[in-house]
């Protein structure tokens, strides 16, 4: 703000034509005017205050300034947060990719892990068989055997061929290595009859006069020494009437579907019941079940169940002799 000069101030009082002379001034007085020194007092206390106005409205503009800076600043860095978030989401999306390959790498690391277990029991079954048949062919006066191609050949052991033609033994899948459960009661045994056999038993657990103590895993069924199987179809209608007209239970077992060869994996099948006057009693007895065929150690192929325990009493798994 730009003031006066001092005297164009002064002109702001005039003094009146009126006014007194040096020499009257002593005897008289316009108490309607300031003296000089109330003149400049004014000026200097209107200085001040527009001093003071300039300095606030100087403080303003700064303060204005340097808000409108702030502003600017935070809306520099709100234009920022789209370009954040977009990189958030591709790091999200990298880090959604590192766990896809992680996961899909321990699938691999699991099933290396679990092939080479199989190999490995496969492996030292196959070094069993190996061993018995040099000491079976040695006792037949075979000698000269001079590779495994040929020793297979003499022996009759099965075998596959690969790609490059190479003999390969066939010993089972692997889980005919692992352990099981062998069934030898007598009342397991298939026995068509038209007349009732006792048929209280039950494969439930825990173990009971009636109970089995039957537990879910796999399963083996051998009568007499004779490896037995569980029957792929339902018994004829004159022999699931009542109780006990298959085996010693009310409802018997049937596989609903084939069994595997030699050397394939355990195949998923599904076990029925017959009993009550027919041949699936209730669909609601049936169980799932897996099935594999395995070599012993006469080379002859028997067959394991992985069996899970039945709905109800009286229901029982039961095998057959007789294929």
């Amino acid at each position: 703000m730009a003031y006066l000069p001092f005297f164009l101030l002064l002109c702001a009082f005039p003094i009146s034509s009126t006014s007194p002379t040096l020499a009257e001034s002593s005897t008289y007085t316009d108490t309607n005017t300031p003296t000089l020194s109330e003149a400049v007092r004014i000026i200097q206390v209107n200085a001040i205050q527009e001093l003071n106005q300039n300095i606030v409205e100087q403080e303003t503009l700064i303060k204005n300034k340097e808000l409108k800076n702030v502003i600017e600043t935070q809306k520099t860095e709100l234009n920022t947060i789209p370009v954040l978030k977009n990189e958030i989401s591709n790091q999200k999306m990298m880090i959604d990719k590192m766990k896809e390959e992680a996961k899909e790498k321990e699938k691999k690391i699991s099933g290396l892990e679990t092939k080479s277990k199989d190999i490995g029991v496969l492996v030292k079954f196959m070094r069993t068989v190996l061993n018995q048949n040099i000491i079976k062919a040695q006792t037949n006066g075979i000698r000269q055997v001079t590779n495994l191609e040929n020793f297979i050949k003499m022996t009759g052991l099965p075998f596959n061929q690969d790609d490059a033609g190479n003999i390969i033994p066939i010993a089972g899948h692997p889980q005919c290595m692992m352990d099981y459960t062998t069934w030898t009661e007598d009342w397991r045994m298939v026995r068509y009859s038209t007349q009732p056999q006792a048929a209280n038993h039950c494969d439930q657990a825990p173990a009971s006069s009636i109970n089995t103590g039957f537990t879910s895993g796999w399963h083996r069924f051998v009568f007499n020494g004779v490896d037995a199987r569980i029957p792929t179809h339902a018994p004829a209608s004159q022999y699931y009437q009542g109780y006990g007209q298959t085996c010693g239970t009310y409802g018997a077992s049937w596989m609903d579907g084939s069994l595997p060869s030699l050397g394939e994996p355990p195949k998923d099948v599904t076990i029925k019941f017959s009993g009550g006057g027919q041949a699936e009693y209730s669909t609601k007895f049936r169980k799932p079940a897996k099935v594999v065929a395995c070599l012993d150690e006469n080379y002859q192929t028997f067959y394991l169940y992985h069996l899970v325990q039945v709905y109800q009493c009286n229901l029982a798994y039961c095998a057959t002799t007789e294929f």
